[in-house]
């Protein structure tokens, strides 16, 4: 049985230089990852909690 290559893995990866990958596209495959990635952005909704510090202590105040 032959192997299935996969549609969503592109066929080689290459390690460039400043951390960078190449690798060929089709340009059918690139439109679909672009769209993909569009409607991943445009449809996520902020998170809902509040990642806020609380406020620094005052300085005038002593706990001793």
């Amino acid at each position: 049985m032959a192997a299935h290559r996969s549609r969503n893995v592109p066929p080689r990866v290459t390690k460039e230089s400043d951390e960078r990958v190449f690798t060929p596209l089709s340009g059918r495959y690139l439109i679909a990852r672009l769209v993909s990635l569009h409607t991943v952005t445009s449809t996520t909704r902020p998170a809902a909690a509040t990642w806020n510090l609380p406020p620094p202590p005052t300085s005038g105040s002593s706990s001793a």
